[in-house]
């Protein structure tokens, strides 16, 4: 089994604690100005609190060992439409940010876009059941 790789945990680690850390700010910004948390900053907590805790247990994992050369991309190939395999879209992220690719085009998420896809995908990863997903 391949060794866990200190300067990967140390980033993790290091992202883990800073996600942390901005939420709690967050959060007392809210409590500071309104009293208490809105049901939006309620899920959203939550969501990132469990992203944190995941980027934790993938601190003391050893990386996937992939050739230097693969582009992986960071949600596969998926169908549009099961039945037409030339229908399809996969996500990569690239130095310049993400970039998502159809069987048409490909076209680059910007920032504050990503952003929104995140707290709105966070939003609806926190209500879902447990063991749903």
């Amino acid at each position: 089994m391949t060794a866990v790789d200190p300067v990967r945990r140390a980033h993790l680690l290091e992202a883990a604690h800073a996600i942390t850390r901005l939420q709690e700010q967050m959060d007392q910004e809210i409590r500071a100005e309104y009293g208490e948390l809105d049901r939006d900053t309620e899920v959203e907590g939550t969501a990132t609190r469990r992203m944190a805790e995941m980027l934790r247990e993938l601190a003391g994992t050893p990386a996937r060992e992939e050739p230097a050369s693969a582009s992986a991309p960071t949600m596969p190939r998926t169908p549009f439409n099961p039945a037409d395999p030339a229908s399809y879209y996969e996500v990569e992220i690239d130095e310049e940010g993400p970039v998502v690719y159809s069987e048409c085009c490909l076209d680059r998420i910007a920032a504050p876009t990503a952003r929104q896809f995140h707290e709105a995908l966070g939003r609806w990863l926190a209500i879902q059941p447990r063991g749903a997903l």
